[in-house]
Protein backbone atom coordinates (compact mmCIF):
# COMPACT_ATOMS: atom_id res chain seq x y z
CA UNK A 1 0.00 0.00 0.00
CA UNK A 2 1.73 3.11 -1.26
CA UNK A 3 2.58 5.54 1.86
CA UNK A 4 0.19 8.76 2.14
CA UNK A 5 1.65 12.28 1.25
CA UNK A 6 1.72 15.33 3.16
CA UNK A 7 -1.08 16.45 1.62
CA UNK A 8 -3.64 13.57 2.22
CA UNK A 9 -3.20 13.87 5.57
CA UNK A 10 -3.74 17.35 5.38
CA UNK A 11 -6.90 16.95 3.20
CA UNK A 12 -8.32 14.58 6.07
CA UNK A 13 -7.71 17.04 8.88
CA UNK A 14 -9.33 19.73 6.84
CA UNK A 15 -12.97 17.79 6.29
CA UNK A 16 -12.58 16.77 10.56
CA UNK A 17 -12.40 20.44 11.22
CA UNK A 18 -14.92 21.54 8.71
CA UNK A 19 -18.03 21.47 11.05
CA UNK A 20 -15.71 23.56 13.74
CA UNK A 21 -14.87 26.29 11.07
CA UNK A 22 -18.39 26.29 10.10
CA UNK A 23 -19.05 27.16 13.94
CA UNK A 24 -16.74 30.01 14.52
CA UNK A 25 -17.82 31.74 11.10
CA UNK A 26 -21.07 31.31 12.32
CA UNK A 27 -20.25 32.75 15.39
CA UNK A 28 -17.89 35.94 14.48
CA UNK A 29 -20.10 36.57 11.96
CA UNK A 30 -23.07 36.92 14.11
CA UNK A 31 -21.50 38.88 16.57
CA UNK A 32 -19.89 41.29 13.72
CA UNK A 33 -23.43 41.63 12.22
CA UNK A 34 -24.93 42.86 15.68
CA UNK A 35 -22.00 45.09 16.76
CA UNK A 36 -22.58 46.97 13.79
CA UNK A 37 -26.31 46.91 13.84
CA UNK A 38 -27.15 49.97 14.79
CA UNK A 39 -24.47 51.75 12.05
CA UNK A 40 -26.47 49.64 9.45
CA UNK A 41 -29.75 50.64 10.31
CA UNK A 42 -28.65 54.28 10.41
CA UNK A 43 -27.25 54.31 6.63
CA UNK A 44 -28.13 56.88 4.00
CA UNK A 45 -28.93 56.03 1.02
CA UNK A 46 -25.74 56.14 -0.33
CA UNK A 47 -23.62 54.59 2.27
CA UNK A 48 -23.18 51.06 2.30
CA UNK A 49 -21.81 48.18 4.99
CA UNK A 50 -21.46 44.99 3.54
CA UNK A 51 -20.28 41.95 5.71
CA UNK A 52 -18.57 38.99 3.39
CA UNK A 53 -18.15 35.49 5.12
CA UNK A 54 -15.87 32.83 4.03
CA UNK A 55 -13.86 29.71 4.94
CA UNK A 56 -11.18 28.52 3.29
CA UNK A 57 -11.72 25.90 0.68
CA UNK A 58 -9.12 22.87 1.32
CA UNK A 59 -7.06 22.71 -1.49
CA UNK A 60 -6.68 26.68 -0.59
CA UNK A 61 -5.64 25.92 3.10
CA UNK A 62 -3.16 23.34 1.79
CA UNK A 63 -1.66 25.66 -0.79
CA UNK A 64 -1.51 28.12 1.64
CA UNK A 65 0.46 26.00 4.45
CA UNK A 66 2.86 24.70 1.73
CA UNK A 67 3.98 28.39 0.74
CA UNK A 68 4.77 28.74 4.39
CA UNK A 69 7.54 26.17 4.10
CA UNK A 70 11.10 26.45 2.80
CA UNK A 71 11.30 25.90 -1.07
CA UNK A 72 7.32 25.23 -0.63
CA UNK A 73 7.41 21.97 -0.47
CA UNK A 74 6.24 19.63 2.12
CA UNK A 75 8.97 17.77 3.80
CA UNK A 76 7.06 13.82 3.00
CA UNK A 77 9.59 12.73 6.43
CA UNK A 78 8.00 14.52 8.75
CA UNK A 79 3.95 14.19 7.97
CA UNK A 80 3.08 15.41 11.65
CA UNK A 81 4.73 18.49 11.83
CA UNK A 82 1.89 19.66 9.49
CA UNK A 83 -1.47 20.90 10.70
CA UNK A 84 -3.88 23.71 8.76
CA UNK A 85 -4.52 25.00 12.69
CA UNK A 86 -1.62 27.31 11.93
CA UNK A 87 -3.35 29.33 9.69
CA UNK A 88 -4.93 31.78 10.37
CA UNK A 89 -7.67 32.59 8.31
CA UNK A 90 -9.86 29.03 7.83
CA UNK A 91 -12.86 31.29 8.82
CA UNK A 92 -12.94 35.19 7.65
CA UNK A 93 -15.19 37.95 7.78
CA UNK A 94 -14.58 40.89 5.45
CA UNK A 95 -16.19 44.03 6.09
CA UNK A 96 -16.68 46.35 3.34
CA UNK A 97 -17.30 50.07 3.79
CA UNK A 98 -17.90 53.31 2.45
CA UNK A 99 -17.55 56.28 2.71
CA UNK A 100 -14.15 56.87 5.05
CA UNK A 101 -16.10 58.42 7.79
CA UNK A 102 -18.30 54.92 8.26
CA UNK A 103 -15.08 52.87 7.48
CA UNK A 104 -13.25 54.30 10.73
CA UNK A 105 -16.63 53.50 12.75
CA UNK A 106 -16.43 50.23 12.04
CA UNK A 107 -12.79 49.73 12.63
CA UNK A 108 -12.92 51.24 15.77
CA UNK A 109 -16.40 49.61 16.74
CA UNK A 110 -14.64 45.75 16.00
CA UNK A 111 -11.48 46.79 17.50
CA UNK A 112 -13.09 47.07 21.19
CA UNK A 113 -14.50 44.19 20.63
CA UNK A 114 -12.03 41.80 19.34
CA UNK A 115 -8.65 43.65 20.74
CA UNK A 116 -6.82 40.54 22.13
CA UNK A 117 -6.73 39.97 18.60
CA UNK A 118 -3.31 39.91 16.71
CA UNK A 119 -3.32 43.22 14.23
CA UNK A 120 -1.82 42.19 10.58
CA UNK A 121 -2.37 45.10 8.53
CA UNK A 122 -2.83 44.83 5.02
CA UNK A 123 -0.13 47.42 3.34
CA UNK A 124 1.22 47.48 -0.41
CA UNK A 125 4.14 48.98 -2.62
CA UNK A 126 6.86 50.81 -1.95
CA UNK A 127 7.03 52.32 0.72
CA UNK A 128 4.50 50.27 1.80
CA UNK A 129 0.75 52.16 2.07
CA UNK A 130 -1.76 51.13 4.37
CA UNK A 131 -4.94 49.50 2.34
CA UNK A 132 -7.09 48.14 5.02
CA UNK A 133 -7.28 46.72 9.02
CA UNK A 134 -7.15 42.39 9.66
CA UNK A 135 -6.57 41.24 12.28
CA UNK A 136 -7.12 37.29 13.83
CA UNK A 137 -7.29 35.24 16.66
CA UNK A 138 -9.80 32.85 18.52
CA UNK A 139 -13.48 33.27 18.87
CA UNK A 140 -15.23 31.06 22.01
CA UNK A 141 -16.25 28.47 19.85
CA UNK A 142 -13.03 26.96 19.16
CA UNK A 143 -9.48 27.11 20.82
CA UNK A 144 -7.76 25.31 17.70
CA UNK A 145 -9.81 27.45 14.62
CA UNK A 146 -8.06 30.79 13.90
CA UNK A 147 -10.52 33.55 12.12
CA UNK A 148 -9.46 36.50 10.44
CA UNK A 149 -11.80 39.62 10.53
CA UNK A 150 -10.84 42.71 7.42
CA UNK A 151 -12.20 45.84 7.39
CA UNK A 152 -12.11 47.14 3.94
CA UNK A 153 -12.81 50.44 1.76
CA UNK A 154 -15.91 49.51 -0.41
CA UNK A 155 -14.00 49.64 -3.91
CA UNK A 156 -10.66 47.91 -2.81
CA UNK A 157 -12.44 45.12 -1.53
CA UNK A 158 -14.89 44.89 -4.72
CA UNK A 159 -11.44 44.99 -6.79
CA UNK A 160 -10.14 41.52 -4.37
CA UNK A 161 -12.87 39.48 -5.59
CA UNK A 162 -11.92 40.59 -9.19
CA UNK A 163 -8.17 39.72 -8.53
CA UNK A 164 -8.75 36.74 -6.28
CA UNK A 165 -10.55 34.95 -8.99
CA UNK A 166 -8.88 35.91 -12.00
CA UNK A 167 -5.38 35.91 -11.42
CA UNK A 168 -4.91 33.84 -7.50
CA UNK A 169 -7.78 31.08 -8.01
CA UNK A 170 -6.21 29.34 -10.97
CA UNK A 171 -4.18 27.36 -11.09
CA UNK A 172 -1.85 28.22 -14.12
CA UNK A 173 1.61 28.99 -12.84
CA UNK A 174 2.45 31.57 -15.67
CA UNK A 175 -0.36 33.16 -14.43
CA UNK A 176 0.16 33.42 -10.86
CA UNK A 177 3.75 34.14 -11.77
CA UNK A 178 3.06 37.15 -14.47
CA UNK A 179 0.97 38.75 -11.28
CA UNK A 180 4.27 39.07 -9.20
CA UNK A 181 6.26 40.63 -11.68
CA UNK A 182 7.13 44.61 -10.78
CA UNK A 183 5.09 45.79 -13.93
CA UNK A 184 1.72 44.15 -12.99
CA UNK A 185 2.28 45.18 -9.28
CA UNK A 186 2.80 48.86 -10.38
CA UNK A 187 -0.48 48.98 -12.07
CA UNK A 188 -2.04 47.39 -9.27
CA UNK A 189 -0.78 49.90 -7.35
CA UNK A 190 -1.92 52.52 -8.96
CA UNK A 191 -5.58 50.65 -9.38
CA UNK A 192 -5.82 50.73 -5.29
CA UNK A 193 -4.61 54.56 -5.40
CA UNK A 194 -7.14 55.55 -7.81
CA UNK A 195 -10.07 53.79 -6.22
CA UNK A 196 -8.74 56.12 -2.47
CA UNK A 197 -8.92 59.30 -4.24
CA UNK A 198 -12.53 58.25 -6.27
CA UNK A 199 -13.86 57.49 -2.64
CA UNK A 200 -12.51 60.75 -1.24
CA UNK A 201 -13.71 62.79 -3.95
CA UNK A 202 -17.24 60.52 -4.01
CA UNK A 203 -17.33 61.51 -0.01
CA UNK A 204 -16.40 65.25 -0.81
CA UNK A 205 -18.83 65.50 -3.21
CA UNK A 206 -21.49 63.67 -1.21
CA UNK A 207 -21.06 66.16 1.77
CA UNK A 208 -21.28 69.54 -0.77
CA UNK A 209 -24.79 68.20 -2.21
CA UNK A 210 -25.89 67.99 1.06
CA UNK A 211 -24.82 70.88 2.09
CA UNK A 212 -26.76 72.65 -0.76
CA UNK A 213 -30.38 70.63 0.12
CA UNK A 214 -30.14 72.50 3.36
Amino acid sequence: MAQRTVEDLLREEYFKLSPEIKRVLHQLHTEVAHLLLPFTLDLKHHERIHIEARAKECQSAIDALRRREEARQFDEDAPDTYTLTRLPDLAAIRVLVFPKPRLEQVHTTLRSKYSDWTSDPVRTGTPPRFRAWKYYGHCSASSIIQAELQVVPMLTGLFWHIEHDAFYKPLDPTLRGAVKKPTVREQTERVYDAFEALEEILERELQNAAKDTR
